[in-house]
């Protein structure tokens, strides 16, 4: 059975597609196999980025698929090492069963009190309803200001959950490179590219050392 790890919000726009996109591209250099599921089957965001990708011959191919349910998606784990669930924002109800249903998930967030506290009360209310805290992780996106970065940190550390190191910052540059099918792990500008290896790094880490304790 594969290692189950989602990027999930009750937000749109948090970056979830983003992560779940460079994290697979990192984790297939590492030798493993890994598939996205695209569960957000309306928007097909990581769906279409890999189709982008394909026209690309010097990039890695990234086996994504869609699915309308979460059932189904569970289905093809076995056949992975790593399964990155992309889902939806709103996910409402939903949001419990698939905190249940995977290993790690991942909530990316902002660095505004408008984002963290809806977050951190997530994330109350699934330890609340039986989910173990190490299984929820928080990663900070979207960062503006270096203040922005530590206020949310501190508010983080301050709420008990685990905040995984390095932050995506809010850069036009990633957009495009996503448009053209490349991970924001893969941006020309080197300070960029180096910001975003360090966040996606320790996501990838974070990943291969639960894969080690579970073998």
């Amino acid at each position: 059975m594969a290692f189950i790890v989602t990027f999930a919000s009750q937000k749109g726009g948090v970056a979830k597609s983003t992560l779940s996109q460079a994290t697979a591209v990192e984790l297939l250099k590492s030798g493993l196999t890994v598939k996205i599921a695209d569960y957000d089957f309306r928007q097909h965001t990581s769906a279409d980025w890999a189709n982008d990708r394909i026209e690309d011959p010097k990039k890695t191919v990234v086996p994504v698929q869609t699915y309308r349910t979460l059932s189904e998606a569970l289905r093809d784990a076995a056949l992975y090492d790593v399964l990155i669930i992309d889902a939806p924002g709103h996910s409402g109800e939903h949001f419990l069963t698939l905190a249940r249903s995977v290993d790690l998930l991942i909530q990316p967030t902002g660095g505004s009190k408008a984002d963290l506290r809806p977050a951190i009360r997530e994330f109350h209310e699934l330890v609340k309803q039986g989910v173990p805290r190490d299984k929820l992780s928080l990663i900070l996106s979207r960062m503006r200001k270096d203040t922005e970065e530590e206020a949310a940190k501190f508010y983080i550390q301050e709420a008990g959950y685990t905040l995984i190191d390095g932050a995506l910052r809010d850069k036009l540059a990633y957009a495009l490179a996503m448009d053209a099918g490349a991970a924001v792990t893969e941006v020309s500008g080197k300070k960029m590219r180096e910001e975003a290896q360090a966040a996606v790094r320790a996501i990838v880490d974070l990943i291969l050392s639960r894969l080690e304790v579970a073998a």
